[in-house]
């Protein structure tokens, strides 16, 4: 396990063997009880990748500011902040990987896809994150040969989706376009009919309605009192990144106990007063 303090340019990080990544989270400054130093471990300078060697591998708590490539089956990007302002896909799987999970993210990306899926890609689990792509840019893109078993869910989305032979449930689709064939598509928000209003979808949600629409970068993502999207994922769960069963985690604090207050004097004697204040996180 590798554990990255809070700072301000990290370079580039190639995994070539099993690692957990793990940083203090993201937008710390924003959220309340979150770390004692509010700065963010950011790869900046170059990208992170995952290559041969690091199958079941653990990304989070990290921001990076460059593309993530992924060359392996079997890894993880949980409780990232990931952001990439010029052109390019910004997560990119290789072809012929499984097993791939991408969760609790906050993922934005100007440029093109916030992930493009290579061919041949299955098992790819992308869930409770917030992705945005600026239309007509896509959010998810999968129309290689071969994918199937994609499953997106519960995720705030504002950009076009483009999937074939996927499950897609519990998402609110602010706005932006739906493309594919031969999904299972059931209990999702949009803001028209990209879903039709069939399964438990919902369809011309006023978007207004939905979310909090203030606070902190990611907590304003949270539903409103009365938001039609309480309830209205499958079995009765909320629709949305905090719906579910790992619903996003503010400012993606990691999953291991944080300090988030600490007090102590510049001098002292024999004895030096210290007072933290400790939580855990799930």
């Amino acid at each position: 396990t590798l554990y990255v303090h809070g700072y301000s340019n990290y370079g580039g990080l190639n995994l070539s063997k099993k690692l957990f990544v793990i940083g203090p989270g993201y937008f710390l400054g924003e959220n309340p009880n979150t770390q004692v130093n509010p700065a963010s471990a950011k790869i900046v300078s170059d990208s992170l990748n995952f290559y041969p060697g690091s199958e079941g591998s653990l990304v989070m708590g990290m921001e990076i500011n460059f593309y993530v490539g992924i060359n392996v089956s079997n890894v993880a990007l949980k409780r990232n902040y990931i952001n990439f302002y010029v052109s390019g896909n910004i997560i990119i799987l290789n072809s012929n990987l499984i097993n791939v999970v991408i969760s609790q993210n906050y993922i934005v990306n100007s440029g093109s896809s916030c992930i493009l899926l290579g061919a041949n890609c299955s098992n790819i689990f992308i869930f409770n994150n917030y992705l945005y792509s600026s239309i007509p840019n896509y959010t998810v893109f999968g129309s290689h040969p071969g994918i199937s078993n994609i499953f997106l869910a519960n995720n705030v989305i504002y950009g076009n989706i483009y999937l074939s032979t996927s499950v897609i449930k519990n998402n609110i689709l602010r706005d932006g376009n739906f493309f594919g064939s031969s999904n299972s598509i059931y209990n999702n928000i949009a803001n028209s009919t990209q879903f039709g209003s069939s399964n438990g979808n919902l369809s011309n949600v006023d978007m207004s309605t939905v979310f909090v629409g203030t606070g902190s970068s990611d907590g304003k993502w949270k539903l409103n009192t009365g938001s039609p999207a309480i309830g209205a994922g499958e079995n009765g769960v909320d629709c949305g990144m905090f719906g579910g069963n790992e619903p996003y985690v503010l400012s993606g604090i990691p999953s291991i106990p944080s300090i988030y207050y600490f007090d102590a004097p510049l001098e002292g004697g024999n004895q030096l007063p210290v007072k933290i204040k400790v939580k855990s996180n799930k």
